[in-house]
Order: structure tokens, then C-alpha cells, then sequence
């Protein structure tokens, strides 16, 4: 396959005007779904994807720095992580199984996540 290696861009990056767009227009649709359908699944999506894309569309820089900000208040920062992450996994849970079924799964899993990650930050900051 070495004759094809010249047509592949190795480090080719989206656009910051390109990721812009998308970040602003996808937490827009994932509204104009959740409100067509009225279905808890898309309710939770449209707000994952409102909490995930929409700063980063407004304003990146912003976004960055509030980030940072947010890493340094750990209680925070882990209520926002168990709150993301046990939307994102009943969301993708609830594709397969039923809502209290995915309910069920989705908190520990969602506790254990953010306790790792919590741990692993603060052993970082320590070094």
C-alpha cells in the first residue's frame, strides 16, 4: 500500500472555524430532537451536548480557562464529572436495556469512574 502514502495527510487538524461550527450547531440540533420527541434519552443528550459543545462554541479560550479553573476545586469538579458521566452512560445504556435497568448500572459505574479519576488528579498534583 505504499503507493497511496503520498495522498494521506498524517496531521491534518479541523479548523478552529470548523470545530466552532460544529460546536454551536450540534448542541442546536440535539435540542430540536429532544424537543420533537419528548423522550428522556434525547433530553439528556441534548443537555450533554449543551454542557460539552456549546462553551466550547461560544467561546473557546473562555472555555479553556474555565476549565483549568474548574480542575483546581475538587468537589466541583467531581460533582460535574458524576453528573457527565452518569448522563452520558444511561444514555448509551438505554439504547440496550430499560431505564431502570440502565439506572441501576449506570451509577456505580459512574461513582467509580469519577472516584478513579479524582485519585489519579490528586495523586498528580502531589508530584
Amino acid at each position: 500500500m505504499g503507493q497511496f502514502d503520498r495522498f494521506i495527510e498524517r496531521n491534518a487538524k479541523p479548523s478552529s472555524r470548523g470545530m466552532r461550527v460544529f460546536c454551536l450547531v450540534m448542541p442546536i440540533a440535539m435540542i430540536v430532537q429532544a424537543v420533537g420527541s419528548h423522550r428522556l434519552d434525547d433530553i439528556l443528550t441534548a443537555a450533554f451536548g449543551v454542557v460539552l459543545f456549546l462553551p466550547a462554541g461560544i467561546a473557546p479560550k473562555a472555555h479553556r480557562a474555565r476549565l483549568a479553573a474548574l480542575e483546581r476545586h475538587l468537589v466541583l469538579s467531581a460533582v460535574c464529572m458524576f453528573l457527565l458521566m452518569l448522563c452520558a452512560l444511561f444514555v448509551l445504556l438505554a439504547k440496550f436495556l430499560s431505564h431502570p435497568t440502565s439506572l441501576y448500572i449506570a451509577v456505580p459505574t459512574a461513582f467509580v469512574l469519577t472516584a478513579t479519576g479524582v485519585v489519579r488528579q490528586h495523586a498528580r498534583t502531589r508530584q
